[in-house]
């Protein structure tokens, strides 16, 4: 079992944001097992603080990732994201004076020497990972992104612009790969797109120093390049850092071809939907050591994806044979609403079951705001999405919505308590 990390100790870096122009202290802090990435703005009054995770994804300013909610605002914050996976960093707390970390050189190597001096430590929980199940393909106007299921991360990015020479690379996302050969990789563009950035607000702290800037006449860089294919290589750190917003490490090989930071969060969307989902699913036998239920009345088939204590996805096939149809209804044969609720509740039920000690038993003890959407008949497979939205010892306030072939059938709030039999 691979444990997660935080760093040892706090480190401090400063300097000025790429895409603001405006000086910054950010202070990384050592965080627990399942805090996640997380943004304090000691800037503003009460101190708030935001999650590094899709749903906080904003992309109000361009060429870069920003993170918003509600009146907090970080920019610019794919380097730090990128150093922070790329190094195996997955629970940290990022405190800022500013709303934009420190440009750097323009690459993560700012980053990556503060973490590798704070040292890491691991911590006593298991890192979380995304399980494909199936290849995901994207693609739209020459772009495109693929990403094939795999026993390890990687990443071939294949770097194609009409005006450069083609770059393609490929590498197995480990800490050592990370820091050799992707972190001190620079951003680069032509001068021209330079001053429009600037016309429009943006780029305020770019120069030289930070930007590896491209002639428009002859496409030459201004100085030399640090590493060959450094432009696929940054693409390729760009590309960590917008899959850090997942929250998990991706157990995939993403082939990535002329994608930028808005086509990488089309792929990111579409892995936060495989958050939790299992190598093999958790079959009936294995569910019925967690669950009392039997048949006639055990909705729950199997498993497809689980974070503990947080969310599942579970799967009930109706098949025309379940005795409720021989009353409801002779002809018209129509899965009854609340069993449908029933359902989502033995979902909850074994995600907050799951590891609790022997001879317990979770009671359903209260149910709101359902709803009905569509009926379901025999031969619909039922697709239970459940939430945890507040969880103590033993008990769990859940959300769970019933699919079918993607629409929705039913939705509802329910509450578990959990006793003795």
């Amino acid at each position: 079992m691979e444990r997660q990390r935080t760093i040892k100790s706090q480190v401090t870096v400063s300097g000025v944001g790429l895409m603001l122009g405006k000086p910054v202290n950010l202070t990384l802090k050592p965080a627990g097992p399942d805090e996640g990435i997380t943004f304090r703005r000691t800037d503003l009054a009460g101190k708030p603080s935001l999650k590094a995770t899709f749903e906080n994804f904003s992309d109000e300013i361009p060429h870069c990732t920003s993170l918003k909610n509600e009146d907090v605002r970080v920019v610019g914050v794919e380097h730090l994201l990128s150093a922070l996976a790329g190094l195996g960093v997955d629970n940290v707390i990022v405190e800022m004076d500013a709303e934009e970390p420190p440009a750097g050189d323009g690459s993560a190597e700012i980053f990556v020497k503060a973490i590798r001096g704070a040292g890491l430590v691991e911590l006593d929980s298991e890192r979380r990972y995304i399980n494909l199940g199936e290849e995901i393909c994207i693609s739209e106007n020459g772009r495109q992104l693929i990403a094939v299921p795999s026993d390890t991360f990687k990443i071939t990015f294949v770097f194609d612009h009409p005006k450069l020479p083609s770059q393609v690379v490929t590498f197995e996302i480990t800490p050592d790969s990370y820091e050799s050969e992707i972190g001190q990789a620079r951003t680069f563009c032509f001068e021209s797109e330079a001053q429009e950035i600037k016309s429009k607000g943006f780029g305020l702290g770019g120069s030289e120093e930070n930007v590896i800037l491209l002639s428009d006449d002859s496409c030459s860089p201004k100085g030399e390049l640090r590493l060959p294919g450094e432009f696929a290589r940054h693409k390729v750190l760009d590309l960590i850092g917008d899959l850090a917003l997942l929250g998990a490490r991706p157990k995939a090989h993403v082939i990535a071809i002329r994608s930028g930071h808005d086509f990488n969060i089309r792929l990111v969307e579409r892995l936060v939907e495989r958050r939790g989902w299992l190598d093999r699913p958790i079959e009936a036998s294995e569910i019925y050591r967690v669950l009392p239920h039997r048949f006639p009345f055990m909705m729950v088939d199997r498993v497809l994806a689980i974070e503990p204590k947080r969310r599942i996805v579970a799967v009930k096939n109706v098949t025309y044979n379940e005795t409720f149809f021989q009353g409801h209804f002779p002809g018209t044969p129509v899965m009854p609403a609340v069993l449908q609720v029933e359902a989502l509740a033995q979902a909850g039920g074994y995600l907050l079951m799951d590891g609790v000690q022997e001879g317990m038993i979770g009671y359903f003890a209260a149910v709101g705001q359902a709803k009905f959407r569509r009926p379901v008949i025999p031969g619909d497979q039922l697709i239970l999405e459940v939430e945890v939205l507040r969880l103590r010892s033993r008990f769990g306030k859940l959300r769970g919505v019933a699919k079918v072939k993607g629409e929705v059938a039913t939705e509802a709030e329910f509450t578990i308590t959990i006793g003795g039999r």
